[in-house]
């Protein structure tokens, strides 16, 4: 065989051709496997970072990550958290086809009740949740930070101008003999325009149900003597009566001005819950008849149209102010004890049903 210089044999070049491409492929292949074994471990070192797990100082890897991964639902955020400033409506609101809004009531809410405001809001009204039942309240009422408790001196301050003495004549309608007198206690409001002291109905007729002859009523604040001749009552059922005031001058008609702030006559528009505090203010027939006072207790229980309170309550302030601490308003009546062993429990009839809601 003769040897031709300058040029490789065919099968020695082939040889050399395919060791360069096996050691080619190789190194790619090698370069792709490190290339995701490196992505594969930052994935898993990032991964397990985000999640919480702990990564080992000593090593630098990460600990083993979580199998399982449990997902909660998101609490409501704090700025999404109100509180009625004061006891309030709930309202179902629609808007019709010429833009004039209306309102539906759905409910009562109490002062400082914790609401979830719904970031939805149509001129002066808030859309809220409480307790799963969606409406709409007045943006006023709704605040950020749940309402301190109203100091029972000012709750006091705020009612006691209103709450009267009542001295009730009853005489023989035949030779006007003065034949009994009845002391109590009344609330003196403005029923469109007519000055009327609220009462007990046992203050305003006698065993008979005859009617006194003449009231007085007295205000703490003012020396005048109101004089009423004109009574009706809520029937045999209801312990509630009325005295329409024949010579109210200025004072008594500023005072329960249904202008003036804050309103002397808030009536409250819920149930109170069992244990909630009542103040009842009056002039109890051991206490002074010049000034009110106020007794103290709770909500006990309920009997009809009547709520049982632990307050003190005798034939002096009955007629008076039962005030529901919570919201600052007007319960009901103060109306006759019931007498146990140890304590008496008295009754208040609740204002809705003067109101005829119930």
């Amino acid at each position: 065989m003769n040897n031709q210089k300058g040029f490789i044999q065919i099968p020695i070049l082939i040889v050399i051709i395919a060791s360069v491409l096996v050691v080619g492929v190789g190194s790619y292949v090698i370069g792709v496997k490190q290339h995701q074994k490196t992505s594969t471990e930052s994935i898993t070192k990032t991964n397990t970072t985000q999640s919480g797990d702990l990564i080992s100082p000593k090593i630098g890897k990460t600990a083993p990550a979580q199998e399982t991964t449990v997902t909660t639902p998101s609490p409501k955020s704090a700025s999404s958290i109100r509180y009625l400033s004061e006891e309030t409506t709930l309202y179902a609101l629609t808007v019709n086809q010429f833009g004039v809004t209306q309102l539906k009531y759905l409910r009562s809410l109490s002062r400082g009740t914790q609401v979830v405001f719904m970031n939805d809001v149509h001129i002066d009204w808030s859309k809220i949740t409480v307790d799963n039942q969606e409406g709409w309240v007045s943006s006023r009422v709704l605040v950020n930070n749940e309402p301190s408790k109203i100091p029972l001196s000012t709750i006091i301050k705020q009612w006691r101008p209103i709450v009267a003495y009542v001295e009730c004549d009853f005489r023989d309608i035949n030779t006007n003999e003065l034949y009994s007198q009845v002391r109590g206690s009344g609330v003196v409001v403005d029923f469109d325009s007519q000055i009327t002291a609220i009462t007990n109905r046992h203050i305003i007729t006698d065993d008979n149900n005859y009617q006194p002859f003449i009231c007085r009523v007295k205000l703490p604040d003012s020396s005048d003597t109101f004089i009423g001749q004109k009574f009706t009552g809520g029937g045999p059922l209801l312990d509630v009566g009325f005295i329409d005031l024949n010579n109210p001058n200025s004072y008594i008609r500023d005072l329960t001005s249904l202008s003036s702030s804050p309103s002397p006559f808030h009536q409250c528009k819920t149930k109170p819950s069992l244990g909630e505090g009542v103040l009842i203010l009056g002039y109890p027939s051991i206490g002074s008849q010049t000034d009110i006072t106020v007794t103290e207790g709770i909500i006990s229980g309920y009997d009809g149209n009547y709520y049982i309170t632990s307050a003190k309550i005798d034939k002096g302030n009955s007629g008076g102010a039962a005030i529901l601490v919570n919201d600052n308003c007007y319960l009901g009546i103060p109306s006759a004890s019931v007498v146990g062993q140890i304590e008496s429990l008295g009754r208040i009839l609740d204002v809705r049903v003067m109101r005829g809601e119930r």
